[in-house]
């Protein structure tokens, strides 16, 4: 590991999350129980892969700066899937699942079938008992530390091979224990070099005009000359900016970060995707999307992914619903073949089916999957008939004000 690698790994503690001294912070990532020479759908990656490396090397540097607690987990297959229940006892701890457990929410909230009810009642008790202790376990990799009583994770750094983003679990750490937490999926140790050292307060202020941008916006128009052409409704939705920093009570980011991202107004998609990247390679053959009400109608391309789409849309059928519309803008990153940097890349916009109920949309489900668009041209309409060309042909346009 290079001398500026690690000092990117530093930067993560004390940058992006600023960690004290005394704060508790949770790393895990997971495992594979493949052979090595299996590989994992849509080439995933391999069982024993470098992930786990780069997780150790970040949780060794991590405890120059703050407790660690680290744990591995079996793979769950998908991202948005919920993470296992050894996971919500370390960061809830015991008391608060028993509690979801004698409520009847431990199941759906895991299955992520909860109800807007459960979910409030999950809150409820959450924000109750914002004192936890986690439940000492043995170490998997690396050292485990159990915390004294009546203290609670203050940050939390995942670098799971599957997001956890879109699921209960983050969203209940992040907003009823005011958990900071970077979420690092399919993280690799060149990103320490590329995108993790972009210029991050330069980066966080054209995400956030971008993002402001998206929530004024009426409508939004999708055109490239690969053959997309979409269009759908941003109507009364607020963007979101990934910056990265991650200071205040709450605060949730990819890192590397550099996105600006809105769910649009399910039903309201209308239109062709075409895709040339999945999560973590180049397709053989594009696949093209036909989108009609606001979910996939049918797949076409590449045999192998829209085969094993096609089997995730059957056996979960809000999986086909079009979640989130996303704009890179980290000038760093240049890896079209890692969903994690590639939909960072400035000026290009990645579109996502399945669960967006958790940054201002309305499906849940467990299963969340970006396609990454280069070189589009996006168009912006707002009340008032008034238009803006936000990307022409890759090439953001945005204005001053």
């Amino acid at each position: 590991m290079k001398i500026n690698e690690i000092k990117q790994i530093h930067n993560l503690f004390s940058k992006n999350l600023a960690v004290k001294k005394n704060e508790n912070i949770l790393i895990f990532t997971d495992a594979n129980d493949l052979p090595p020479a299996v590989r994992l759908p849509d080439g995933q990656g391999r069982a024993g892969s470098p992930l786990q490396e780069i997780t150790q090397l970040i949780a060794e540097e991590g405890k120059k700066f703050a407790n660690i607690i680290l744990h591995v987990y079996p793979s769950t297959g998908s991202h948005g899937a919920e993470p296992p229940l050894s996971l919500w006892e370390i960061a809830f701890g015991r008391e608060i699942t028993g509690k979801f457990r004698k409520q009847k929410i431990l199941r759906p909230l895991l299955n992520k079938t909860a109800t807007e009810k459960q979910i409030k009642m999950a809150h409820r008790i959450v924000g109750a008992n914002p004192c936890v202790r986690p439940v000492p376990l043995r170490p998997v990799l690396g050292r485990h530390m159990d915390l004294p009583l009546h203290q609670k994770i203050n940050a939390v750094i995942a670098l799971s091979r599957f997001s956890t983003t879109h699921t209960n679990f983050r969203k209940l750490l992040t907003q009823s224990l005011g958990v900071r937490y970077a979420s690092m999926p399919l993280f690799d140790a060149e990103m320490l070099s590329g995108p993790m050292a972009v210029d991050v307060n330069k980066m966080a202020k054209k995400t956030i005009s971008m993002a402001t941008k998206l929530s004024r916006a009426n409508k939004a128009l999708i055109t490239s000359s690969d053959g997309t052409n979409l269009h759908f409704s941003l109507k009364k939705r607020a963007g979101q900016a990934d910056t990265g920093i991650l200071v205040k009570a709450g605060a949730m980011s990819n890192l590397p970060a550099g996105e600006a991202y809105i769910a649009p107004v399910e039903g309201t998609a209308e239109g062709k995707l075409v895709a040339k990247f999945s999560q973590t390679r180049k397709l053989i053959k594009p696949l093209i999307f036909e989108i009609e009400k606001g979910m996939v109608k049918n797949i076409s391309g590449e045999k192998k992914t829209s085969e094993r789409l096609e089997k995730i849309f059957d056996k979960f059928p809000k999986a086909r619903v079009l979640a989130e519309f996303g704009i890179g803008t980290n000038e760093k990153a240049k890896r079209p073949d890692n969903i994690l940097e590639a939909e960072k890349i400035l000026g290009t916009i990645h579109i996502a089916f399945g669960d967006n109920s958790t940054f201002g949309g309305k499906n849940k489900v467990p299963f969340h999957e970006d396609f990454v668009i280069f070189k589009p041209t996006v168009k912006l309409y707002f009340q008032g008939k008034k238009t803006l060309t936000l990307i022409n042909q890759g090439k953001i346009k945005l204005p001053a004000r």
